[in-house]
């Protein structure tokens, strides 16, 4: 198998958040460049080929395909896609897109966040989810989006692999799962990646253990 470079999607969790090399500032919707600790950068090595990390922090499943499309990809790409909670959402504007997520209407975002950007986020994020929220669109926006995404992979011929993500139990359960129930045309085949409890600096997001321990899940995977 010739692959010159791996292409990673995902949000945080691939992105690295909270890694020794990717703390977040204060600025909001401001990040360092993505962890060389994360899992595409130790999954890259594995495979002896270039890492090309395309994730971003705080995005949707939405976003994430919309990436995919606007990526310059190669036939001999591998590429590898994390999707991420479907209770997320977002909105396309002129500029960056709108981020929606759940975390972002919490109390707690607004104590540990002061910013005039933070505060606009929380308001837009309490509005949408007491009045635009429903699950069963969300779900549903997940579905057509990572289909699509593979459709368009398979249709220019390139390798792709798909994975969700699951820490069950200790102080921060997380998951990425889609419905057990899903549509007739969905036939996305896709790996449920287990987090170990091992965290970075903001004790939420996986720590350099956890990273390694998903690279080599998704090794196994698309390997076997």
């Amino acid at each position: 198998m010739r692959i010159k470079r791996l292409v990673a999607f995902g949000c945080s969790h691939t992105y690295g958040e909270g890694l020794p090399d990717c703390i977040p500032p204060v600025e909001f919707n401001k990040m360092t460049p993505p962890s060389k600790f994360a899992w595409p950068e130790i999954l890259a090595n594995k495979l002896s080929v270039e890492c090309w990390n395309k994730s971003k922090c705080g995005i949707s499943n939405k976003n994430i395909s919309e990436i995919v499309l606007d990526t310059p990809l190669q036939k001999d790409d591998i590429v590898v896609i994390l999707w991420t909670s479907i209770l997320r959402t977002c909105f396309f504007t002129s500029n960056d897109p709108i981020n929606v997520i759940p975390s972002y209407a919490s109390k707690e975002f607004v104590k540990e966040h002061k910013s005039r950007d933070h505060l606009v986020a929380h308001k837009f994020n309490l509005k949408y989810y007491r009045e635009f929220y429903f699950q069963e669109n969300l779900e549903h926006e997940s579905f057509q989006v990572i289909d699509h995404a593979k459709r368009y992979l398979d249709d220019k011929g390139i390798k792709n692999y798909h994975f969700n993500f699951q820490r069950k139990g200790g102080h921060d359960p997380i998951d990425s799962l889609l419905p057990k129930t899903k549509p007739y045309w969905f036939e996305v085949p896709y790996t449920t990646v287990y987090l170990t409890h091992d965290y970075g600096a903001d004790n939420h997001h996986p720590g350099v253990k956890a990273q390694k321990n998903m690279a080599v899940q998704i090794y196994k995977s698309i390997m076997s």
